[in-house]
């Protein structure tokens, strides 16, 4: 019995132990993957709501395609990026008229005989300003989700950058191949090379912090001098970001 015992406990054990699943997860990109997702589905739902259903779907790009009675309306192309495109037919097919003729009559234009038999065939010609009204309004309806996928899509690009930046910045400092004068010019080009963007800002800001915390207190700091111009730089770069915020 007592490997009966053995086993019992073992279970309880491997019960009460954290696993390598419940560990937390990585909350921003979770984040922001739900806000990308949410984005989609509300762009979705917005076209459901015209009355499109999806038709298919390749390389990353969705065909949605309206109503049958409304074929006429244009078709949306939707990109993962967050980018629609519109295409518009110019002949919409309607119906055949079938028609039985006792005697043979003379060919008209449109359709086609045969021993009396009369075949024509209905299309639809879509107005040029009624199809810019409808693309008008497929704009309006798709923009809010479209726009907010953008920003999410970014949004998560500019986390994943700003999460990879202190390995880069290592990559370039620990480079022992290069002279510690390079390496501080490449640092000093990282930094300067920031767009004057919110994005930019971050960025610049988390440069400045390694080269405050990891450079200049390292062997081979930057020389007074330099290490003076580069201050003040960035602090009337942040005094102008500052003043536009105001």
């Amino acid at each position: 019995m007592w490997w009966l015992w053995f086993a019992l406990a073992f279970a309880q054990e491997e019960a009460n132990s954290p696993s390598s699943d419940d560990s937390p997860p990585d909350e921003e990109i979770i984040i922001y993957g739900d806000r990308i997702q949410a984005a989609r589905r509300d762009l979705h739902q917005s076209l459901l709501d015209l009355g499109y259903t999806p038709k298919r779907r390749k390389d990353g790009r969705t065909l949605y395609m309206p109503p049958w009675k409304q074929r006429w309306k244009p078709r949306v192309i939707v990109d993962d990026d967050g980018f629609a495109q519109f295409r518009s037919p110019q002949f919409v097919f309607q119906g055949v008229d079938l028609g039985l003729q006792p005697e043979p009559f003379e060919d008209i234009p449109g359709t086609v005989t045969n021993q009396g038999v009369r075949v024509g065939v209905r299309f639809w010609i879509t107005s040029g300003r009624k199809l810019v009204w409808q693309q008008q309004r497929l704009s309006e309806a798709m923009e809010p989700s479209l726009r907010t996928l953008r920003d999410a899509i970014s949004d998560e690009a500019h986390a994943k950058r700003m999460q990879d930046l202190p390995g880069e910045l290592d990559a370039i400092w620990l480079d022992v191949s290069s002279t510690p004068e390079r390496r501080r010019h490449a640092l000093t080009e990282q930094l300067l090379r920031c767009a004057d963007t919110p994005e930019g800002r971050e960025r610049r800001d988390a440069i400045w912090v390694y080269l405050s915390e990891v450079v200049q207190t390292s062997a081979y700091p930057f020389p007074d001098a330099a290490w003076h111009r580069l201050t003040a730089l960035v602090v009337r770069e942040t005094q102008a970001d500052e003043s536009i915020v105001e």
